[in-house]
């Protein structure tokens, strides 16, 4: 989920440049700040997407680290009985 948003940021991220590009002469220089802006605000969106969704992913290995711990340590228990 968090790769479509950052490539679909990315893709805003490049059309904005496109678009910068092509109006390159005629932006004042007030307009190409507010476009720079715009620029930076995709960037950080996709790197908090980015990073959201690395905490989620992290936080669930942990938790499957953990059920297969807990796991391995049952039938470690289990088998020395036998």
């Amino acid at each position: 989920m968090f790769l479509k948003k950052a490539r679909q940021n990315a893709e805003n991220i490049i059309s904005e440049i496109d678009r910068l590009a092509k109006e390159s002469s005629s932006l004042t220089k007030k307009e190409a700040a507010n476009s720079g802006d715009t620029v930076v605000a995709y960037i950080d969106g996709s790197m908090e997407a980015i990073n959201e969704e690395s905490k989620e992913m992290l936080r669930n290995l942990k938790k499957h680290r953990n059920q297969a711990m807990s796991r391995i340590r049952f039938l470690k228990r289990h088998y020395r009985r036998i």
